[in-house]
């Protein structure tokens, strides 16, 4: 699949320090008035040590010993790093507005923490590959780590650097690097999670002021806290051409720059990715004026010598595919890049060590996205969609027919920020033993997916498989702070963050544009059905066992819990229950064919909501509730119908 770019952060050793998703940077500059601030809170001779150990070239004027590196002094020069320039420029304070939520949020005073975020700062970050570090209260904004969830990360960092220092091995120069498994890390990336999903806080509430100075950095060299950490491979290319739409293709519709990741493997074939994509146009050919494709080739390395192999091996793949595309089809753009995952225990390449979200980012963000973006926008489309998919996507033919011919009808307005039909078992997997109940339990999602969206766009997961998000127009990407996060669930995160960057979107979720792919992981636990066998209430337990299913009560709890800001556990718990009571055989085979048209199971619940357990419930927590149970009920009814039909 695909890795994430990194967001680390950088924190000053200060007797507090914190860890974050992003690098901290430790023993840098950590109060807001730099060296002098310093000396005079814990005296030069600190000051001058606290430099020595940073690498620092020079001492403070009037430091005993001080020595300045010239040539014929007999040391070795020193490397600094461009950490330590941005730590002693002075930054802004966060606004108010985001100071105020993130106070309530974390229920801590950030009334000293400082911004970093112009050219400087984005270098630094890049030079620590990080989206961006902390160092005591100063924030390093780097590409891509303008999102709240990874300044929420970040802000933890600032609590925890207050309250100690935080382990690290020193690099060439000066900077203390943090293991991305250590306690400090783990423990702001689970709290920035934790606060960014929760309903937003009264920001009026109490919150707990710093008293006097800050304590100041603990000696040493900066520490930069890091999860995985990208970085560039040479080669890569562009290939194939812009113009206008060739004969016989559609001559209108929205722009599509799609983004994909790729592993870079011996078995890796660019030609076969990039061809698939053609299976989305009427006719099999993709219009030139409308489409382009970004695929991030990407592979984990350990070392210098697995970096050394993975060059080679991007060289032989990139080599052989311009000549084998040709000029005349639609622009192919191939980055590549690697990543590695630090954490001792992260020695396998697993769902859990393999960042996701970072990878996704690094192609998003890159310099051929952007001018596919605005090639596009020159060959006369005036709406952009960006398209997430992974590379082992099936086919993008779909029940609405090719997905980018069909999807324009609904894009080409502009009006929707964001568009999917999620994703399905290709054609020939849907009848096997092994294969039939995992496509009725991917029906039963989509369709309660649909009638979720459909009373609230936010309140479902738009899968990174097949998605569409909305360009801005004047941009030449998303808005700065958009991002697929780090850590689990990077397509939520992405919506997340464009949520707050908009003040909320216009989506749409339509299954009938369900592209298919390989479904084995995600159906892992779905298990097979026999012909012949029985259709029982573990049969359809085994249909809420999909992976990330909206159809299985506790992923729709937390769903509507989320969006509608719901707190109380009974009202959740009476509310659950009223969706998905009574799905057992006995009640679900009873019902009549065909089922009835009114809303089923409305009645009850819009009498709990008038004078029951959901009395004084927001309307929508209702209407989420009828559409749920209404389409659960004909799903289900569906799927298993269809099972004792096939036993015959």
């Amino acid at each position: 699949m695909h890795a994430q770019e990194n967001d680390r952060t950088v924190r000053a050793d200060s007797p507090r320090t914190a860890a974050s998703r992003a690098p901290a940077v430790e023993g840098g500059v950590s109060a807001p008035y730099g060296l002098m601030g310093l000396q005079a809170s814990v005296g030069n001779a600190a000051v001058v040590q606290m430099l020595r150990q940073a690498g620092q070239a020079e001492y403070a004027d009037g430091a005993e010993g001080a020595h300045r590196h010239g040539a014929g002094c007999g040391h070795g020069v020193v490397q600094r790093s461009a950490v330590h320039d941005v730590l002693r420029t002075p930054g802004r304070p966060l606004d108010d507005t985001t100071r105020a939520d993130m106070e309530a949020r974390l229920g801590a005073d950030f009334s000293d923490v400082r911004i970093h975020n112009d050219s400087a700062a984005r270098a630094s970050a890049a030079e620590v590959g990080a989206r961006a570090y902390t160092s005591g209260s100063h924030v390093v904004i780097g590409d891509g780590g303008a999102d709240q969830h990874t300044l929420a990360h970040e802000l933890t960092h600032v609590i925890q650097q207050r309250s100690g220092p935080v382990a690290g091995t020193v690099n060439g120069a000066g900077l203390k690097v943090s293991d991305p498994s250590d306690r400090f890390e783990r423990e702001a990336e689970a709290n920035a999670t934790r606060v960014m999903r929760a309903a937003v806080p009264d920001t009026a509430a109490a919150v707990q002021r710093a008293k006097g100075p800050r304590p100041v950095a603990a000696v040493g060299a900066p520490a930069v806290q890091r999860a995985a950490e990208l970085a560039p491979l040479d080669g890569g290319g562009v290939v194939g051409t812009f113009g206008q739409a060739v004969a016989g293709a559609e001559p209108e519709g929205v722009g599509t720059v799609a983004i994909v990741p790729a592993v870079l493997s011996p078995d890796l074939n660019l030609m076969e990715i990039a061809a698939k994509y053609e299976t989305g146009f009427e006719g099999g050919t993709a219009p030139p004026d409308r489409f382009a494709l970004v695929i991030g080739v990407n592979i984990r390395v350990r070392n210098q010598q697995d970096a050394a192999a993975a060059q080679t091996l991007l060289n032989q793949k990139v080599g052989a595919f311009p000549g084998a595309w040709g000029a005349n089809r639609f622009r192919v753009a191939v980055i590549g890049f690697t990543w590695a995952n630090h954490a001792v225990d992260a020695q396998e390449t697993s769902q859990r060590t393999i960042p996701y979200g970072e990878i996704r980012d690094r192609i998003m963000r890159a310099p051929e996205t952007a001018d596919m973006i605005n090639s596009l926008r020159e060959a006369g489309r005036m709406h952009v969609y960006l398209h997430t998919s992974d590379s082992d996507t099936a086919s993008f033919d779909t029940a609405a027919g090719p997905l980018f011919s069909a999807a324009s009808g609904r894009l080409e307005s502009g009006e929707l920020d964001v568009f999917s039909g999620g994703y399905t078992s290709p054609a020939g997997s849907r009848t096997a033993d092994n294969d039939i109940l995992i496509w009725h339990a991917s029906q039963v999602d989509l369709a309660v997916r649909k009638a979720m969206a459909e009373v609230e766009p936010g309140l479902v997961y738009y899968p990174e498989p097949s998605t569409f998000v909305k360009v801005p127009e004047g941009y030449e990407g998303l808005e700065p702070g958009v991002s697929f996060g780090s850590g689990a669930e990077e397509g939520q995160q992405l919506m997340d963050s464009l949520s707050r960057e908009r003040g909320g979107f216009t989506g749409g979720f339509d299954p009938s544009f369900a592209i298919s792919t390989d479904m084995s992981r995600i159906g892992q636990n779905v298990g097979g059905h026999a012909t012949g066998a029985a259709v029982t209430d573990d049969t359809i337990r085994q249909l809420f066992a999909l992976a990330q299913t909206h159809a299985r009560p506790q992923e729709w709890t937390k769903r509507v819990e989320k969006a509608y800001g719901i707190t109380d556990a009974a009202f959740s718990r009476d509310l659950e229950r009223l969706v998905f009571a009574g799905l057992t055989m006995e009640k679900l085979s009873g019902l009549p064919n065909p089922l009835p048209t009114p809303p089923i199971g409305a009645k009850l619940i819009e009498n709990e909501a008038k004078k029951g357990t959901l009395k004084g419930a927001d309307p929508g927590v209702v209407a989420t509730a009828k559409a749920s149970r209404d389409v659960l009920v004909r799903s289900l009814v569906a799927a298993i119908r269809a099972l004792q039909a096939r036993n015959g």
